[in-house]
């Protein structure tokens, strides 16, 4: 069982007659949600893309001298 808003949704009518698919839709419609997944994502890819992130800033770094220093 997991436990939102101190309701006990399971998967079926609870004492409120709320279930989880209901209070999952529900909770899509708030703008509150959707800034909630915003952080998320971006947390998550800093978290997992950041020695990516650095190899590329190098690889951005070098392109950028190289095209000081070649002419048109």
């Amino acid at each position: 069982m997991i436990r939102f808003d101190n309701e006990i949704l399971n998967g079926e009518n609870n004492k409120k007659g709320v279930n989880m698919f209901t209070w999952i839709k529900d909770r899509l419609k708030e703008r509150t949600t959707f800034d909630g997944i915003l952080l998320l994502v971006a947390g998550a890819s800093v978290v997992f893309l950041g020695p990516i992130a650095k190899l590329l800033a190098w690889g951005m770094m070098a392109y950028g001298a190289w095209t000081i220093w070649k002419s048109e």
